[in-house]
C-alpha cells in the first residue's frame, strides 16, 4: 500500500510538472539558440524586442549624467549585458570636469574572449543630452542604438564558442557623449576620450580591426556614408548584404534605393568614434546623414519609432556579424546545385582564367567570397573584371547559402 501511494504521488508530480504551463521567456531577450546561418540569426532578432527594450525600461528614463535617471539606466545596462553568456563586463568610471562642476561617468564595456588578439568594437552611447524645458529622453539618441547592441550581442553569444579563437567582440556602451552646454573639445565624447586615451595607455588600441558605432537609428530616412577608407571593404560588404537583401525579400520597402550609400565620402560628424579614428583605429561610423529631423527635440521619443528601418539595419548588421563569427559556414554547404546548375568546379570554369589566377592567390575558395573591390584593387585586378566577379560570386554565394535546419 506505501509502496502504491508513492507511485501515485510520483505518477502525480510528474503530470503537473509535465502539464505546468512554461513561463513565456522574457521579451527582453532574444532566444538562445545557435544560428546555423546568416538568414537563422537575423530571423531570430527582434525590432519589436528592441523597441520595448528602448521604450519601456529604465532605459527611456532622462540620463543626463550623475542624475538618478542616468543610474537607473547604468544599472539596468549592467544587468542586461551580465544576463549575456560568453559577455564578460567591465566598468571604466572616471570622474571629469565639465561647464557644470565635476561628474561622474561610467563606460559599459562586455567582452567575449577578452585576451583574444583581434577585436571588433561596437559601441554606441546611453546618455541623454540636458534640455532646458522639456524632458529629453533620446530615443534614436541614443535608446534604441544600445538595445540594438544588446540584441545583436545575445544573438551572437551562442555562436561564440565556435567563432575564431582569437576573435573577440567588445561592446561598448559609452557614457557622457552629449554636451553639456555647447559641443567643443572639452564639453562632448567625455566617455570615448578617457577610454580611447586609457587603452592606448595599455596598449590595446592596436588590437581593434574595427571599431564600429551607431547612432541616431529608429525613424526617418537612413543614409550612411562611406566616409573612412579603412572601413570601405566592411561599408560594402554591408551594401552587398543589404542589395542581396531586397533581391531575397527580406529587405522592407520602408526606403529605397538603399540605405548603404556606395563611394567615398567627405560626410565626417563628430561623435564617439573621433577619439579612437584619431589614434588611427580603423572605424565605421553608421549615422544617417543628414540628421532625421527629431534629433535633438521633444519629437524624439517613442512615439516616433518606426520598427522597419530597425528590423533592416538590425538584419544586415546581424548578416555581417554572423561571417565574421562563423567564417568556416561556407566550407559546410549542402552539396546540391545552384538555380543555374553549375557545380563549384563549373563555376570557377565559367568566370575564367583572371579569375582563376585570383582564386589560386589566396588560401581558400571561402576567402575569394571574403574579398571585396578593394582587395581587388590592391592585386591589381582590372576594373571590369573586379566588377564582374564580385557579381558573379555573389550571385553563388546566395545560390549556396547553407539551409537552416
Amino acid at each position: 500500500m506505501q509502496r502504491q501511494t508513492a507511485t501515485y504521488l510520483v505518477l502525480v508530480v510528474l503530470a503537473v510538472y509535465l502539464l505546468w504551463p512554461s513561463a513565456p521567456p522574457s521579451p527582453l531577450r532574444p532566444s538562445l539558440v545557435p544560428a546555423a546561418s546568416p538568414a537563422a540569426l537575423r530571423r531570430s532578432l527582434s525590432a519589436a524586442r528592441v523597441i520595448e527594450m528602448a521604450t519601456q525600461s529604465p532605459l527611456y528614463n532622462v540620463r543626463v549624467p550623475d542624475t538618478p535617471g542616468h543610474a537607473a539606466a547604468k544599472a539596468w545596462l549592467m544587468a542586461q549585458l551580465r544576463q549575456i553568456d560568453g559577455f564578460e563586463l567591465t566598468v571604466h568610471e572616471f570622474v571629469d570636469d565639465t561647464p557644470l562642476g565635476r561628474k561622474a561617468f561610467a563606460n559599459l564595456i562586455a567582452s567575449s574572449a577578452p585576451d583574444a588578439p583581434r577585436r571588433i568594437v561596437l559601441g554606441a552611447h546611453y546618455d541623454s543630452k540636458l534640455f532646458d524645458g522639456f524632458e529629453f529622453r533620446g530615443a534614436i539618441d541614443s535608446a534604441v542604438p544600445c538595445a540594438m547592441l544588446l540584441e545583436l550581442a545575445a544573438g551572437l553569444s551562442p555562436l561564440l564558442p565556435s567563432a575564431p579563437p582569437d576573435l573577440g567582440f567588445d561592446i561598448v556602451l559609452f557614457d557622457g557623449e552629449e554636451a553639456f552646454v555647447d559641443w567643443t573639445a572639452t564639453d562632448s565624447i567625455y566617455g570615448a576620450r578617457a577610454l580611447a586615451a586609457k587603452w592606448a595607455a595599455e596598449d590595446r588600441l592596436a588590437r581593434i580591426e574595427l571599431f564600429t558605432l551607431i547612432d541616431l537609428i529608429g525613424t526617418g530616412r537612413h543614409v550612411f556614408h562611406d566616409a573612412h577608407p579603412a572601413s570601405s571593404g566592411v561599408f560594402n560588404r554591408l551594401a552587398d548584404i543589404e542589395a542581396a537583401g531586397r533581391a531575397a525579400g527580406w529587405i522592407s520597402d520602408y526606403q529605397t534605393p538603399s540605405y548603404f550609400r556606395r563611394g567615398p565620402s567627405r560626410m565626417t560628424v563628430e561623435d564617439d568614434h573621433i577619439p579612437f579614428l584619431r589614434r588611427n583605429v580603423p572605424v565605421l561610423h553608421l549615422i544617417p546623414v543628414p540628421f532625421p529631423s527629431s534629433w535633438h527635440t521633444h519629437a524624439d521619443s517613442a512615439s516616433a519609432l518606426e520598427p522597419k528601418p530597425i528590423a533592416d539595419i538590425l538584419g544586415i548588421l546581424a548578416e555581417w556579424l554572423h561571417s565574421l563569427v562563423r567564417p568556416a559556414a561556407r566550407r559546410n554547404l549542402r552539396p546540391r546545385r545552384p538555380a543555374h546548375g553549375m557545380t563549384k568546379d563549373e563555376f570557377l570554369a565559367r568566370i575564367g582564367r583572371e579569375c582563376d589566377q585570383y582564386a589560386d592567390a589566396f588560401e581558400s575558395w571561402d576567402e575569394l567570397f571574403s574579398l571585396r573591390g578593394l582587395d581587388m584593387k590592391k592585386r591589381n585586378i582590372p576594373v571590369r573584371q573586379r566588377r564582374w566577379i564580385l557579381r558573379k560570386t555573389e550571385m553563388y554565394r546566395q545560390q549556396h547559402e547553407p539551409s537552416d535546419d
